[in-house]
């Protein structure tokens, strides 16, 4: 696979041996690294068929995560007027206007602030995150409720840069500056997420208020 920041609960892998040769999984548990064992679950049995299998017979897929087919709902983008009025905090987390989009409202060949475009389709990772595929930093893994800032917007920040008291467009304020403990990945702190921070690709520009 190409360059990507994703998580690897939301890589998709074939088994190329063992007794299930040929099967499509995602890795639950990578195992203690002195075994060479991963825990898989199977995407096409029941849903809590798992097994152990070395991890040289496994061998990424070029996509990531799920086809957006598998959750395709009819909900219709809005502004930020009805964002703030009406939908904040529903979970629908179809924000886009002209200069921001949540990561589920995003489109292919929309340029994003840092002038990277998606050149792509989303496709859905682990827990309902989204996975989108920009031009230079491959396919990326978000949280669908980040308000990504689209070109012509001056008003954004990298996370790294993200400092206590800062408010994101959609109203959300940051509850201490950020930190990054391995590469290609910031963790940020959201006020209403109590004291958990969570990671996000450092690349993201974040629309800010």
């Amino acid at each position: 696979m190409a360059m990507s920041i994703i998580k690897p609960e939301s890589m998709i892998y074939c088994i190329l041996g063992g007794k299930n040769k040929g099967r499509k999984c995602v890795i639950l548990s990578e195992g203690a690294q002195v075994t060479n064992i991963a825990q898989v679950a199977f995407l096409d049995g029941t849903y809590n068929e798992v097994d152990f299998v070395e991890k040289g017979w496994l061998s990424a897929l070029d996509l990531p995560g799920h086809s957006w087919i598998m959750l395709e709902t009819c909900e219709k983008p809005y502004d930020l007027r009805e964002y703030l009025q009406r939908q904040q905090g529903n979970g629908s987390n179809m924000l886009r206007t002209d200069y921001v989009a949540q990561p589920r409202a995003l489109r292919k060949a929309d340029v994003l602030a840092t002038n990277e475009s998606i050149v792509g389709d989303s496709r859905i990772g682990y827990n309902s995150s989204i996975i989108i595929h920009l031009s230079e930093s491959g396919w990326v893994e978000l949280a669908p409720r980040l308000p990504i800032a689209l070109t012509g917007n001056i008003k954004f920040c990298l996370p790294i840069k993200l400092k206590k008291k800062q408010e994101l467009i959609t109203g959300c304020q940051v509850s201490k500056n950020s930190a990054s403990l391995r590469p290609n990945w910031t963790t940020i702190f959201l006020a209403d997420c109590g004291n958990n921070g969570f990671d996000i690709p450092s690349c993201i520009p974040l629309a800010l208020a």
